[in-house]
Formats: structure tokens, sequence, C-alpha cells
């Protein structure tokens, strides 16, 4: 009863709003779907600056993955995944570039997996010195854990990816899908 009082709460709330910015289409779905009035909602998608991006070619090799490394993003599906490659690939490097409460984790992973020699953690990196870095790659890799909140994002990781000209594996989330199927 309590959560149904605080949702009923909420959606009066929300309707009560001139206006509810979201970050995606999918996350525009889910609140008509819950009861909020169309009209109200209005779409501002990740982005990024392109400019930042107009030299960014991608010329390299390497599979990267970057951002906050934290376990919702699950990158350690990627290093999980790691000798898998290895086994067809094995000069194939691996790029984690970033930060975040589970890159110890990720190295302990790498570690216990013996392929240290194939991945590399750069830890937290300027802006100037990311770019660099995901020009180096061939691959982007964006990973999210299933979820709701997960769903209704579009990393900007994808897009610097993508703007660099890497091929992308990206997760298989609603935001996602349709932004891929727009763009």
């Amino acid at each position: 009863p309590a959560k149904v009082l605080y949702f009923c709460e909420r959606r009066f709330m929300w309707n009560s709003l001139d206006r509810i910015l979201v970050l995606s289409n999918a996350l525009r779905r889910h609140m008509i779907k819950v009861g909020i009035k169309n009209e109200k909602i209005m779409v501002i998608t990740e982005c990024i600056n392109l400019d930042d991006f107009k030299n960014a070619n991608s010329y390299g090799d390497n599979i990267i993955n970057h951002g906050f490394f934290h376990e919702y993003k699950k990158s350690e599906t990627i290093i999980n995944a790691i000798p898998i490659v290895l086994k067809n690939y094995p000069k194939q490097k691996f790029i984690f570039a970033g930060d975040g409460p589970e890159l110890n984790k990720l190295k302990e992973i790498a570690k216990e997996l013996k392929i240290e020699k194939n991945v590399e953690f750069t830890g937290w990196l300027n802006f100037k010195d990311l770019i660099e870095r995901i020009k180096e790659g061939k691959i982007g890799i964006t990973c999210r854990s299933k979820g709701m909140a997960n769903d209704f994002v579009v990393t900007s990781g994808l897009l610097q990816d993508m703007a660099s000209g890497l091929a992308v594996l990206a997760p298989d989330t609603e935001a996602t899908k349709d932004f891929i199927n727009e763009n």
C-alpha cells in the first residue's frame, strides 16, 4: 500500500510540472506507460561535442573499454571473454581506460586468467589523452548490466567510440537500440 501511494504521489507530482526532461525515447515511452502525459516530456539525448572528435580517426588494432568502472557497467564480462578471443588472436591487445570502484577487481580477474600481457589498465586519463587512446582502437566495447535504469541511457563512451570510427559492441538496451537504429 505504501508503494502504491508513493507512486501515485510521484505521478501526480510529475504531471504537475511544466516540462520533464529525459535522456532517451526509451525513458519517454516508460514514463508515458506509467501515466505521465506525453506533452510534458521532452527528450534531450546524451550527446558529445563532435568537434572534439573531428581528427580522432581510428588507426590502431586494440580493443578498448573506457569510462567509470562500476559493477553496473559489467566490464568484467569483457575481461572474462578475453581468453576466448586470445585463442584465435593471441596477440590482441585490450585497453581499459578509466577508474572506479571495480578497477582493482578487473585487474585481479586479468591476473587470475593470466592475460596481463594482453591487457593494459591506463587509470583515469584526461580527455585529450583518452581521445588518443580511443584512436589506437579498432573496436570499442560498452557494457551495461541488465536493469530498467540501464535500459534508458546511451553512454557517452559509445558515442565517443562511434565518432572516432571504431566498430562498436554495445549493450542490448532499449535506448542503445533506439540510438543505433536512428543513426
